[in-house]
């Protein structure tokens, strides 16, 4: 039997910006990158800019999706 390939999870953007808004927290702006919220959501930095050009794209949705 060949083995699935695995899938998109479905909250995969909402596991990003829970992500990136915890490394832009703990580390602040100027020190986090796209390869540290890559390898806290367990994704490739290629995968991950598909979902976002760069670190100030993924902090202005971050700022745009939480509720205060």
């Amino acid at each position: 039997m060949t083995p699935q390939p695995a899938r998109r999870p479905r909250d995969r953007k909402a596991q990003i910006l829970a992500a990136a808004m915890e490394c832009l927290q703990r580390s602040g702006y100027r020190a986090t990158g796209m390869e540290d919220i890559a390898t806290a959501v367990d994704l490739s930095v290629s995968r991950l800019y598909r979902h976002s050009r760069c670190t100030q794209e993924l902090l202005g949705q971050t700022l745009l999706s939480s509720s205060y």
